[in-house]
């Protein structure tokens, strides 16, 4: 929150949810909602804003899954996450929950077996199929 002549409002916000169902037993993190104001004059603070969050949970969680609407800038965000996640070593999984009752989750090996074989899988329109997979980064 910032003020400009005394009224104050927002620059940036998050919302995080903490969940086990599709990581169980282990915890995780889902950001579930990002909003930065469009005005120019904040633009250089809240830069980098969103990556320093996403780290932040992954550090305090372990782990983090993908949410399950995503805007065009928030699959944008996802993908460049994974390509940092996978420069870390850390380990990139697709959940699908579209048979049965339990998550499964599949390894993603490399970014080029994302983007060849899992984005479209994993994100999409289909309000049957798309909202019951979600992308997972864990440091583990």
């Amino acid at each position: 929150m910032t003020t400009d002549d005394v009224k104050p409002y927002t620059a940036y916000a998050v919302k995080l949810t903490f969940h086990k169902g599709i990581t169980y037993p282990h915890g995780a993190a889902t950001q579930i909602m990002v909003w930065r104001t469009p005005r120019a004059v904040h633009q250089r603070v809240i830069s980098g804003l969103p990556q320093s969050f996403f780290q932040w949970g992954l550090s305090e969680y372990d782990i983090v899954v993908s949410d399950s609407v995503q805007t065009g800038d928030g699959q944008r965000f996802w993908l460049r996450m994974i390509d940092w996640a996978f420069s870390m070593n850390y380990q990139i999984s697709v959940a699908d929950r579209t048979v049965g009752e339990e998550w499964r989750l599949t390894p993603v090996s490399s970014y080029a077996e994302l983007a060849e074989r899992w984005i479209a899988f994993a994100w999409g329109y289909d309000r049957d199929v798309h909202p019951h997979r979600r992308l997972v980064i864990s440091k583990t």
